[in-house]
């Protein structure tokens, strides 16, 4: 559909329930289907560093048609949400508001990343013809916990050791910035092995390891389990050929999905 006149506003422009509304409409079809709630918006936006001022909104009259969130650190911008609604892609929009999101993030960032799935051709293409480049592989990983129930190991639960972090390389939602403002992320520790995650009722994320080999992550695994009751264990966006993701893929671990990490100079 191509929109007739459009107008340009924000995301804070618009309530929780109305930046809710537009995430879920952008990533209708989307090659994972999934929704988000009001409460995981709220995190997104405020662990995320996203600038709502700066982050479009696009209509046609009071059809939502695109929208995109903008997230800014010192001199750098990263693009956490992105998309046109399924009505209105074919026609452009997406070039044209990435090119806004390049022109904003230009007065205030000396480059963007983010990421986007590997199955995601049209998207990859859309970025590509802006200048970004794939620059690594990131990898998310899960286990089904139940399978590997053992005797669990003396885990040492501990304040997140963000140290981990900074010796890594971490993607942005992974960074010391974003896990500081997360609620109840916790750390694990094994001997020299040690881990950061949240959990929820059934799924615990990791979202940063550091271990040598796959028995460390098995012994953390098990560990993880045994604290949080939980089913399945998702390892969050570890680079690939990192040690985490190596160990992940010789222990067994299901790979979830896969993201390019793009970047453009500025």
């Amino acid at each position: 559909m191509h929109a007739r006149s459009l107008r340009y506003l924000s995301f804070a422009d618009v309530d929780l329930f109305g930046a809710t509304a537009a995430l879920n409409r952008i990533y209708e079809n989307y090659v994972f289907p999934f929704t988000m709630s009001e409460a995981q918006t709220a995190l997104h936006l405020t662990a995320n560093d996203i600038d709502l001022g700066a982050s479009p909104l696009w209509y046609d009259g009071d059809e939502l048609v695109a929208a995109a969130l903008i997230g800014i650190r010192a001199d750098r911008a990263w693009i956490g949400g992105f998309g046109v609604v399924p009505e209105y892609r074919g026609a452009g929009h997406g070039r044209a508001l990435l090119a806004q999101v390049i022109a904003k993030c230009r007065m205030r960032a000396t480059h963007v990343q983010l990421e986007v799935l590997v199955q995601n051709a049209p998207a990859i293409a859309t970025y590509a013809g802006a200048g970004f480049c794939a620059e690594r592989k990131l990898l998310s990983h899960s286990l089904d916990v139940t399978t590997v129930l053992g005797v669990p190991p003396a885990i040492e639960e501990i304040e997140p050791p963000l140290g981990i972090v900074d010796a890594g390389a971490p993607s942005w939602q992974c960074e010391r910035e974003s896990l500081q403002r997360q609620p109840n992320v916790r750390g694990l520790r094994r001997g020299r092995a040690a881990l950061i995650f949240r959990s929820g009722a059934t799924v615990a994320q990791i979202l940063a390891a550091s271990v040598a080999d796959a028995a460390e992550l098995a012994e953390l695994s098990s560990g993880l389990a045994a604290v949080t009751g939980v089913r399945k264990v998702l390892m969050f966006n570890q680079q690939e050929g990192s040690e985490a993701a190596r160990a992940a893929e010789e222990s067994g671990w299901q790979l979830a999905f896969a993201q390019h990490e793009m970047r453009v100079t500025l």
